[in-house]
């Protein structure tokens, strides 16, 4: 079992609270359940918690200090349902954030992870002779035994 860590910093730990709030007040007056988590948000955090640096001007949101290209994926689905580029990493973090239970998991696969597999190869091939430049994914038929890095909590909401 992965011991859990706090998210501590502040910024990230109010703005998670306040978009939880949001989230629970579309549900309750049924404007969706649906919910994206805004992806500055979540790649900032990733970059923080891991030493990444920002990538300008690259189709990749970090590199390491190794200089692997790194793209950032978070999702409220367990699945990892999303849509990534075509472009070529070295690795993926997926952050998947337990609204209930206010933790984030984080993965890291990587880019051979997703080759030759086939549902990443089946969409690849039909979404390249369509032109598109993205994919959609399940991030999770992709992962092996030993991609879980970390398990974060959000540190509790500060009373006001």
């Amino acid at each position: 079992m992965t011991n859990i860590k706090h998210i501590k910093k502040q910024d990230f730990c109010e703005f998670y609270w306040k978009l939880k709030e949001l989230k629970g007040l579309a549900q309750k007056y049924k404007f969706g359940n649906g919910f994206k988590l805004p992806s500055p948000f979540t790649e900032k955090l990733c970059r923080y918690l891991y030493g990444l640096s920002e990538k300008k001007g690259s189709p990749f949101d970090a590199i390491d200090d190794l200089k692997n290209n790194i793209e950032i994926k978070a999702t409220v689905s367990k699945y990892g349902t999303t849509s990534m580029s075509r472009e070529k990493f070295d690795f993926l973090y997926w952050m998947y954030f337990d609204l209930n239970s206010d933790l984030v998991s984080i993965y890291r696969i990587s880019w051979d992870d997703f080759i030759g597999k086939e549902p990443y190869e089946k969409n690849f091939n039909l979404n390249k002779e369509e032109g598109k430049k993205r994919i959609n994914v399940r991030l999770n038929q992709y992962m092996g035994e030993n991609e879980l890095i970390d398990i974060y909590k959000f540190n509790q909401k500060e009373s006001n």
